[in-house]
């Protein structure tokens, strides 16, 4: 229970940083195929039997942890990246990079490579568009579908997309005064929930039929983003600093690892 809390917590905060994807962090710590199993029994649910089944534990402590990390990263990700960005960026490069080769090290199937390759291939497409949109109710709508498609699958950073499509610093201050922009709120809340319904029952489809290549393909995803997350990195010309970082996250990613 406290385990899964502070997964949770880990994840909320890593998808508030740009470039690192949430996501990417519950396929480390193990607990990614029971988030899409949970969800997918949560937008089927017909009655109070299918609600029952539900694993309560799981997504209370997972979903309070992940909320504590959102909301405390609100709040001070403007002061940690403006003081620290090299660290954090080099530490959760670290912890990206050992990570992918411990999952593909555990997942490796002679002939289902290639899902890697494509995983890796998508990432850096994905990672390499620059699409603004212009303010408006459509632009907040396709702005929470796109980045909560993002937050679902590893490798890829909802608040990256984001970045990418000029809405980044709109959703923050949204999410900062939500009191405030209620109207706003709903339609990020809407096209988040959307991409939710649409996308997880093809994930757990993947998973459930075709587990293997499903999941080196999101191995794949990760090391695609992480040219951009590296990039990031090493952009401060910090090198020593951001290479000591990343080596820190290599072993925390290990013994996420062998802990999780």
């Amino acid at each position: 229970m406290i385990k899964n809390f502070f997964k949770g917590i880990f994840i909320g905060i890593t998808d508030t940083i740009p470039g690192i994807s949430g996501a990417t962090i519950a396929l480390i710590t193990g607990i990614y195929e029971k988030i899409v199993k949970e969800l997918k029994k949560i937008i089927s649910i017909k009655s109070v039997k299918d609600f029952l089944k539900l694993d309560f534990l799981f997504l209370f402590t997972v979903g309070l942890g992940l909320l504590a990390g959102l909301i405390s990263m609100i709040f001070f990700l403007d002061f940690a990246l403006l003081r620290y960005p090299q660290r954090i960026y080099g530490f959760f490069l670290g912890v990206i990079l050992g990570s992918s080769f411990l999952l593909l090290r555990q997942e490796h199937k002679k002939n289902h490579q290639k899902w890697v390759f494509l995983g890796v291939l998508t990432g850096l497409i994905i990672t390499s568009l620059s699409v603004k949109l212009t303010y408006s109710p459509t632009a907040l709508f396709i702005s929470g579908f796109l980045a909560t498609t993002a937050m679902l699958l590893p490798g890829i950073s909802g608040s990256y997309v984001l970045l990418i499509l000029g809405q980044y610093e709109r959703v923050v201050h949204i999410a900062r005064n939500a009191l405030d922009n209620l109207g706003e709120l709903f339609l990020l809340v809407l096209g988040a929930f959307v991409a939710l319904v649409s996308l997880i029952s093809t994930i757990s489809y993947l998973i459930n039929n075709y587990r293997s290549q499903t999941f080196l393909f999101l191995i794949g995803l990760m090391l695609g983003g992480l040219i951009m997350v590296a990039s990031i990195a090493f952009s401060y010309g910090q090198i020593f600093q951001t290479t000591a970082f990343a080596v820190i996250g290599i072993i925390i990613s290990v013994l996420l690892y062998l802990f999780r």
